[in-house]
């Protein structure tokens, strides 16, 4: 997911959030977790990836070799 679809679906579970507690209708309870779970998911494979870049860094300096950035 690009930062431009993250924002949509962050927009989409405000706005049916919000309409779920002016409403408490059911079905947009179920829209909202749905996009609750769909956010979450992707916080989860972001903190994943930096993560392992996070590791791969401190990997790189323990055996003194300099990350790409570094390089340049």
């Amino acid at each position: 997911m690009n930062a431009r679809e993250f924002f949509y679906y962050v927009k989409e579970m405000r706005d049916a959030q919000r309409r779920y507690f002016k409403t408490r209708d059911q079905v947009v309870l179920r829209a909202a977790r749905k996009l609750e779970n769909i956010i979450d998911m992707e916080i989860e494979r972001v903190n994943q990836i930096l993560e392992y870049e996070k590791q791969e860094l401190q990997r790189r300096q323990r055996l003194g070799v300099g990350s790409d950035l570094e390089e340049h």
